[in-house]
C-alpha cells in the first residue's frame, strides 16, 4: 500500500503542527510486528524460566529490570520490520513528494520504539518539544501506534499550534522528565489522538506533546521514525536553540546515571 502524504497534510502541518495520514503502516507489517513480539515472549518466558503473571506477558519481560530490561529495548529498535515499515514510509513519502515539498535536500529517516506498560506512571513525558531527537532545523516526526491508541489503551496529547512559540526552555528541576511551563500553554487547545493501529501523527518537533497513560492490561507500542534534514544540522551553540543542547545534556547524563531507559 501507499502512504497518501500531500499539500493538504503540509497545510495543516504548518498551521497545527500536526496532521493525522491514514494507513501508515499495513496490516502485513502490523501482523508481522505482533508475530515477532508473540515469538520474542515465548522464547524469552522459556529461558528465564518463569510462569508469567500478567494477562500480556511482555510486562513480565520489560520489568525483570536492570541490564536485560535495557538490552531488550536497546534491541527491539533493531527489528527488521521496523526497519522495514520505515524504509516503505520514506519510499512513499519520496514518491508523493514530500521532501521535494518539505525542502528537505538531505534526508535522515530512521525509527524508535517506546513501549509503555499497563498502569506505568514512571515513564509518562510530561508537556515537552521533541528537543532530544531534533538534530537538524527542517525536522519532523512520525508518531504510529502499532496498537490502538486512546484515553484507555495510552496515546500522546498536542497543544494545536504552539509549534510556533519556536524552541522554548524547559524546566530541569528532574533531567529525566525536562518539561514546558504551564503557562506557556494553558490557553492552547488540546487534542488527545484516538488512533487505530498504523494510523499515524506527523508532528512538527517543536509542537507541546504529552504522554496519556496506558490504562489497560496490555503493553502499548508504538514506533517514532524521525525524517530530517541533514543540510540544516543544528549547531548545538546556535542561538535560539541552546537550549536544546542544555535540555539534552542533562537528560542523557540523568539516563545514565539512573540506567533508565
Amino acid at each position: 500500500m501507499t502512504v497518501n502524504v500531500g499539500k493538504q497534510h503540509l497545510a495543516e502541518l504548518d498551521e497545527n503542527g500536526f496532521t493525522v495520514i491514514g494507513g501508515a503502516v499495513g496490516q502485513d507489517h502490523l501482523a508481522q510486528f505482533e508475530q515477532q513480539i508473540a515469538e520474542l515472549v515465548a522464547a524469552q518466558v522459556a529461558a528465564l524460566g518463569f510462569r508469567p503473571r500478567h494477562r500480556d506477558p511482555f510486562v513480565d519481560l520489560f520489568t525483570v529490570g536492570g541490564a536485560y530490561t535495557s538490552r531488550l529495548f536497546s534491541l527491539l529498535e533493531r527489528l527488521l520490520v521496523l526497519h522495514q515499515i520505515s524504509a516503505a514510509i520514506a519510499d512513499d513519502f519520496g514518491r508523493e513528494g514530500f521532501f521535494e515539498h518539505a525542502g528537505i535536500k538531505v534526508p535522515l529517516v530512521w525509527p524508535d520504539i517506546r513501549a509503555d506498560m499497563p498502569g506505568d506512571a514512571t515513564r509518562l513525558l510530561p508537556v515537552h518539544q521533541d528537543y532530544k531527537s531534533m538534530q537538524c532545523k527542517t525536522a519532523y516526526r512520525l508518531w504510529i501506534p502499532l496498537r490502538q491508541a486512546n484515553e484507555k489503551f495510552g496515546s500522546m496529547c498536542a497543544y494545536v499550534g504552539t509549534h510556533r512559540q519556536g524552541p522554548v526552555p524547559h524546566e530541569l528541576g528532574d533531567p529525566l522528565s525536562p518539561q514546558i511551563a504551564p503557562e506557556c500553554y494553558r490557553d492552547c487547545e488540546r487534542v488527545v489522538f484516538d488512533l487505530p493501529a498504523g494510523d499515524a501523527v506527523l508532528i512538527n518537533p517543536l509542537l507541546f506533546h504529552a504522554s496519556v497513560p496506558n490504562r489497560s492490561r496490555r503493553t502499548r507500542f508504538t514506533l517514532m521514525i524521525q525524517i530530517q534534514d541533514l543540510a540544516t544540522m543544528i549547531d548545538p551553540g546556535r542561538a535560539g536553540f541552546g537550549a536544546f543542547g542544555q535540555a539534552t545534556s542533562a537528560r542523557q547524563a540523568a539516563e545514565a546515571s539512573a540506567g533508565r531507559l
